[in-house]
C-alpha cells in the first residue's frame, strides 16, 4: 500500500511543477528516504512530530507528504499494537479513553471482539460490517491465543526498547541506532559511511538516528528532487536575470545571455557578442554621398560633407566643388588675412579733393563736401560765406504754446509762460503751478487754495486775514461778539468755549446753560426729600433729623440722648440711632445687681453669690457692662464697632479673652467675619470685616479673664449691642 501511495505521490509532485516536463522515471528511492524519515520521526510522547520537517533536507510539498503519510501511518500502527496487546492482556479498552487517541481504543475493541469470538468457540471469518482494517484486528486476535505482552513486566536496559515476540520479549537498539557490545548502550549509526547512500550531485550529512543528503550543485544549477540530480536553471523564466530593458534573456545550461530586441537605428550596427549598438563609420566603409571638393568626415550615428580648405586668395566654389581666385568689386580690396573685400578708404588720399573740400568715406565710394558746415540753428548767408544764427522767433519756426511768449537765443530760442505756469516739455504746453503742493506757503492756521496761475490763503474758522500783512491770519476774539455764549465766553486761540454757572451743563449746542437736576442724578444725595431749584437743590428732612444750617443740602441725624429730647427714665439706657434713639432697660442676672445709671449702668457681683468660694462660681464675671451702639449699613467694612480699656494695676497681670457672637438677627454673620485685636496689653478693639443688612442688629460678647503670672483671679463681661441702621 506503501509503494502504491508513493507512485500516486511521485505523479501528483511531477503535476503540480510549473514550465517542467513530465517524463518517465523512477522516483521511489528519494520517496523512500523522505518515507524512512516519517517512519523514524514520530514518537508517542510528542502528538506533533510528524508536523516537523526540520531534518528533510528537500523542502519539496511531495517529500513532506511523503514524510507526513508515512509518519502517520507508523503512528496508527503503534498505537494499533498497543490497543491489542491491552486487550490481550484481559485490561479494559474503556480505561484508553483518556488516551484521546481514537485508533487506540479501536484496535482494543476489534482485538476484544476476537477475544471473545475464539473463548466462544465462534468460528473466526470475515465480518464485513467491521470494515477491514477492524476485519485484520479481529482475525488476528481470533486466530491466536491470547498471550500477555511481556514487556509490560520485562525491564529493558539502558536505552534499548523491547519487542514482545512469540519465543518472548526481545531488547533491541531503535531504529538508526546499535549496541555497542563494551557499554551495552544504544549509539547512532553513522549511515554517510556506507557507499552511494546519496545519489550523484548530493551529499550524505549524518543526524541523530538518521541521515539526510544535501544538494552541491555548480553555479547556474539546483537539485532537483524528482530527477535526484543537478538540473539547469532557467534564470530567464524564474527572472533571476539582469538584462536591462530592450534586451530578451535568452538561457543556455548554466548561465544566460541578454539579445537585443529593439533595431539600432540609423548610423548604427549590433556588436554580436556584446549585443551593443555601435557606430558605422561610413567614410571608410565608402558608404558616405559627399560630392566633388568634399571630405568626408565620420560622426556617432552619421557624416559630415566638409568643403576642402583653399589658398590664400582662393575661395571655394560650393557649386563647382573648385578653389576659385577672389575678384572684389569696384572701391572695395581683398583681406589677405580675412580672405573678405573690404572697403577702400579714398578719404585717406589727401589729392582726391579740391582744397575748400572735405572728403567723406562712404562704402565702395566716396564724396566731397564743401568744409563750411552750419551747425543746427545756424545757416548760410546770402554769398555762403558764412553762417549766420537763424531767429525762430521771428521766422515763426518755433514750437512754442499759444499763451507762451518766444525768446530768440544763440543758435537756439525758448518758450516763457506766463508767471504762475510752467512749461511740459512732452506736452508742449503752458500748465498751472499748484504753489500749494510745495509746502509751507501759507501759515499754519490758513488753508492754501491753487487758482489757475496763482494762489490764496484762507484763514481758518477763528481767524481772520489782516489786511496790512500779506497772506497773515490773526486769532478772532468771538467773546467780543455779544450772546455767543449763554452763560460765560472764554475765547481760546483760533476759538471759544461756553462755560455754565455752578449748577448748569453746556446743551447739545455747547452754547446754552441748561440746569442740572441733581435730585435725579444722585437719588440719595438727600437723606430725606431732594428738592431741585435753579443750579442747586435743597433737602427737606424726615423726622429725627436735621438740616445742615451751613450748608442746607445736608441731612444730619439728631442725636436724642445728647439733646435730651428722648423720654427714657433715668435708669434706662438711652441708645441713639440714625433718625430715632432707643430705652433700654438693664436686667441684671441672678447673683448680680445694677450699679449707675444711664449709660454708666453695670452689673456687679454680689458678694454673697460665691459664699463658699466655689471654682466654678469665682470664674463668674465680676462685672457686666453693657453697651450699645449703632451703625449704617451704608459704612463700608472693616470698621471698628467696639473699644474697651481695662486696669490691670500690676505687669504680673496677664490678660486673656473670650469672643463670642450670641445673636446675629437674621444678618447670617459668623464669628469669623468679626476680629479682635488687643493692642498696648489692656486695649481691646472689634472690628467688622463685612458689611450688614439694613434693618438689622446682632450681639456679641467679650470676656476677658485676669491671671496673676498663671493663676486665675478675675473676669469681666461685656455684652455689646449693635443696632444696623440706614
Amino acid at each position: 500500500m506503501i509503494q502504491n501511495s508513493l507512485s500516486i505521490l511521485a505523479l501528483l509532485a511531477c503535476a503540480l511543477m510549473l514550465n517542467v516536463a513530465c517524463y518517465s522515471y523512477s522516483p521511489f528511492k528519494n520517496f523512500k528516504e523522505c518515507c524512512s524519515y516519517g517512519k523514524n520521526q514520530y514518537s508517542p510522547s510528542n502528538p506533533e512530530s510528524c508536523n516537523d520537517y526540520s531534518m528533510l533536507n528537500d523542502r519539496s510539498s511531495s517529500c513532506k507528504f511523503a514524510f507526513t503519510i508515512c509518519c502517520s501511518q507508523n503512528r496508527r500502527n503503534q498505537e494499533c499494537e498497543r490497543g491489542k496487546q491491552h486487550a490481550l492482556a484481559s485490561l479494559p479498552c474503556n480505561d484508553l479513553k483518556n488516551d484521546n487517541c481514537d485508533i487506540l481504543t479501536e484496535c482494543c475493541n476489534c482485538c476484544d471482539l476476537g477475544i471473545q469470538a475464539q473463548n466462544n468457540d465462534v468460528d473466526c471469518k470475515t465480518v464485513p460490517e467491521l470494515g477491514d482494517e477492524c476485519n485484520h484486528v479481529f482475525l488476528e486476535c481470533c486466530k491466536r491465543k491470547s498471550k500477555p505482552n511481556d514487556c509490560n513486566t520485562h525491564f529493558c536496559p539502558n536505552d534499548q526498547i523491547c519487542d514482545n515476540t512469540n519465543s518472548g520479549p526481545i531488547c533491541r537498539c531503535p531504529n538508526g541506532f546499535e549496541l555497542d557490545q563494551r557499554t551495552n548502550h544504544c549509539i547512532d549509526i553513522d549511515e554517510c559511511k556506507k557507499p552511494n547512500i546519496c545519489d550523484h550531485g548530493s551529499s550524505c550529512q549524518n543526524t541523530v538516528g538518521s541521515y539526510r543528503c544535501t544538494q552541491s550543485c555548480g553555479v547556474g544549477y539546483s537539485f532537483d528532487v524528482i530527477f535526484v540530480s543537478c538540473r539547469d536553471v532557467n534564470e530567464c523564466m524564474t527572472g533571476k536575470h539582469n538584462c536591462p530593458v530592450g534586451m530578451r534573456c535568452e538561457n543556455y545550461p548554466g548561465s544566460f545571455r541578454c539579445i537585443r530586441e529593439k533595431p539600432c537605428g540609423t548610423g548604427y550596427t549590433v556588436n554580436a557578442y556584446t549585443q551593443e549598438c555601435e557606430d558605422i563609420d561610413e567614410c571608410s566603409l565608402n558608404l558616405h554621398d559627399c560630392a566633388k571638393g568634399f571630405i568626408c568626415q565620420n560622426r556617432p550615428g552619421s557624416f559630415k560633407c566638409k568643403a576642402k580648405e583653399c589658398n590664400r586668395g582662393f575661395k571655394f566654389n560650393y557649386n563647382t566643388g573648385e578653389c576659385e581666385k577672389i575678384r572684389c568689386r569696384e572701391g572695395f580690396e581683398l583681406n589677405i588675412e580675412t580672405l573678405e573685400c573690404e572697403d577702400i578708404n579714398e578719404c585717406l588720399n589727401p589729392s582726391i579733393c579740391h582744397s575748400n573740400e572735405k572728403c567723406e568715406n562712404n562704402i565702395g565710394s566716396y564724396v566731397c563736401k564743401f568744409v563750411l558746415e552750419c551747425s543746427e540753428g545756424t545757416e548760410y548767408n546770402h554769398d555762403k560765406t558764412e553762417c549766420i544764427d537763424i531767429d525762430e522767433c521771428q521766422t515763426g519756426r518755433h514750437s512754442c504754446p499759444s499763451n507762451a511768449e518766444c525768446v530768440n537765443t544763440p543758435r537756439s530760442y525758448k518758450c516763457v509762460c506766463p508767471p504762475g505756469y510752467k512749461l511740459d516739455e512732452i506736452r508742449n504746453i503752458c500748465e498751472d503751478i499748484d504753489e500749494c503742493a510745495f509746502g509751507s506757503v501759507c501759515p499754519s492756521n490758513s488753508v492754501c487754495r491753487n487758482n489757475p496761475g496763482s494762489f490764496n490763503c484762507e484763514c481758518k474758522t477763528g481767524f481772520k486775514l489782516q489786511s496790512h500783512i500779506f497772506y497773515s491770519c490773526a486769532d478772532e476774539d468771538e467773546c467780543a461778539n455779544p450772546g455767543i455764549c449763554d452763560h460765560k465766553c472764554v475765547n481760546t486761540y483760533g476759538s471759544y468755549q461756553c462755560q455754565c454757572n455752578e449748577g448748569y451743563k453746556l446743551d447739545v449746542d455747547k452754547r446754552t446753560c441748561v440746569d442740572i437736576n441733581e435730585c435725579e442724578l444722585q437719588p440719595d444725595l438727600c437723606p430725606g426729600e431732594c428738592v431741585n431749584t435753579p443750579g442747586s437743590y435743597e433737602c427737606s428732612c424726615k423726622s429725627g433729623f436735621q438740616l445742615d444750617f451751613r450748608y442746607k443740602k445736608t441731612c444730619i441725624d439728631i442725636d436724642e440722648c445728647e439733646t435730651r429730647t428722648h423720654n427714657c427714665n433715668s435708669r434706662d439706657i438711652c441708645v441713639n440711632t440714625r433718625g430715632d434713639f432707643k430705652c433700654i432697660k438693664i436686667d441684671c442676672p441672678e447673683g448680680y445687681y445694677q450699679v449707675g445709671e444711664g449709660r454708666h449702668s453695670r452689673c456687679d457681683r454680689a458678694p454673697t453669690t460665691c459664699r463658699y468660694a466655689e471654682p466654678e462660681c469665682l470664674r463668674k464675671p465680676m462685672k457686666i457692662f453693657y453697651s450699645y451702639t449703632s451703625i449704617s449699613y451704608r459704612v463700608r467694612a472693616p470698621i471698628r464697632i467696639f473699644t474697651t480699656r481695662v486696669n490691670t494695676y500690676s505687669r504680673r497681670i496677664k490678660l486673656k479673652y473670650e469672643f463670642k457672637l450670641i445673636d446675629s438677627n437674621g444678618n447670617n454673620l459668623r464669628e469669623d467675619q468679626f476680629m479682635v485685636k488687643q493692642t498696648e496689653s489692656n486695649t481691646f478693639d472689634i472690628f467688622l470685616l463685612e458689611q450688614c443688612r439694613a434693618s438689622e442688629s446682632f450681639q456679641l460678647e467679650l470676656k476677658i479673664e485676669f491671671y496673676n503670672d498663671i493663676q486665675f483671679s478675675s473676669c469681666l463681661l461685656n455684652k455689646i449691642h449693635v443696632f444696623v441702621t440706614e
